[in-house]
């Protein structure tokens, strides 16, 4: 009877729809996700932001939620604020906020990048937030981050985030790779340590002695033991969301 009963609610609440990020550090989980629900809709969120709702999705594409706020946009590399209207293809951008709320001409912390125009308004593409690491004066920031994971991806491989370690108690401040899929594909640490190499002021912090060697932690389930080393740092479960840079004061085993 009981059986019976579950049967016909699961057949009366048939799942239709998945709401969920699925850019950024989200694409880790969203594409593999995707293939496992292939009979139900998914619809990423583009930006949901704490401050504002950025973004909204319509039509495969997530236009400006232009009703909302009034927003304007820093220009990527420069002090230049505009307003939507004065946006191009492919501008990098972080949203200025001005809300009724009370927020005014407040620069959120995250990156757009413009994909298109639906009619005349912009369409965006979330990057991820504005992330930079500085434990020794190093900078890395959250785009060698994103370089540095993609370029270690493969079909059956998935880097999911750089992790720098600010407190260790057997070695200096080092950055750690976290992964999962075939442990075969993973990069060996002289690799990964060229690769962040890139960055001149980590390369200088090596060649110093203020950062030591990098690691790779392979585990079977990356989100997990990034979520338990998040509230071992001190972070509440429902705050936690997977950033491809992210610095911790102290790390688990």
């Amino acid at each position: 009877m009981i059986e019976q009963q579950r049967i016909n609610i699961m057949m009366e609440f048939k799942l239709t729809l998945i709401s969920s990020w699925d850019t950024a550090g989200a694409t880790a989980w969203a594409t593999p996700l995707q293939a496992r629900i292939a009979n139900v809709a998914f619809e990423g969120k583009g930006l949901w932001a704490t401050e504002a709702v950025v973004t909204i999705p319509y039509e495969n594409q997530y236009p400006l939620s232009y009703q909302s706020h009034f927003y304007e946009f820093l220009l990527q590399g420069t002090d230049q604020i505009v307003p939507s209207w004065q946006l191009n293809l492919a501008d990098i951008v972080s949203p200025v906020i001005t809300s009724g709320s009370g927020l005014i001409r407040y620069v959120i912390e995250d990156e757009l990048e413009v994909t298109g125009f639906y009619q005349q308004v912009p369409c965006f593409r979330f990057l991820g937030c504005k992330m930079t690491v500085d434990m020794v004066g190093e900078k890395l920031d959250h785009h060698l981050a994103v370089h540095v994971l993609d370029g270690f991806k493969r079909a059956d491989y998935v880097p999911i985030s750089l992790l720098g370690i600010e407190h260790c108690t057997v070695k200096k401040p080092h950055y750690i790779l976290l992964s999962e899929g075939n442990a075969l594909h993973q990069p060996n640490v002289e690799d990964l340590d060229r690769q962040l190499k890139r960055n001149f002021h980590y390369e200088l912090a090596r060649d110093l002695g203020q950062l030591d060697a990098p690691e790779i932690k392979h585990v079977d389930d990356a989100w997990q033991y990034y979520k338990t080393l998040a509230m071992h740092n001190g972070m509440i479960e429902g705050n936690i969301k997977p950033e491809p840079l992210k610095k911790m004061k102290t790390k688990i085993d």
